[in-house]
């Protein structure tokens, strides 16, 4: 929606696609970028009350128009945790392990169904 919406899932997909090209090339530079893109989405689309990654974000902090857009998906805390532990094989920085074990923590903690052995795909703000 004009140009402002943003899906963090899909950014942090993208940015390992990078790494993974980047490592391949060799190109160091390319791999730091990335992982300070990373760290800026994680600070960014981190729900600090809740936890967890939101689904949607407005690029200019205005409310969403996607009604979902502050529900938690499996799959973009996954995604963050592929980016975190990749960017954290490539460069050591701390703060990406520092990351992994955050988001990690969350997704077990919230997704995992212990009940029933499974996983929720979908959950809302609070968790």
């Amino acid at each position: 929606f004009e140009g402002r919406l943003n899906n963090p899932g899909h950014g942090l997909e993208a940015l390992w696609f990078l790494m993974q090209a980047a490592e391949k090339k060799k190109d160091q530079k390319l791999i730091n970028i990335c992982v300070d893109v990373i760290i800026k989405t994680l600070e960014w689309s981190w729900d600090k009350e809740h936890g967890g990654i939101y689904y949607f974000m407005d690029l200019e902090g205005k409310p969403p128009q996607q009604l979902e857009w502050d529900q938690k998906l499996w799959w973009v805390h996954l995604e963050a945790l592929i980016a975190c532990a990749m960017g954290f094989q490539l460069t050591g920085r701390e703060e990406l392990a520092s990351w992994y074990i955050k988001i990690h923590e969350y997704s077990w903690s919230h997704f995992h169904d212990k009940e029933h052995g499974e996983w929720w795909g979908y959950l809302n703000r609070r968790g």
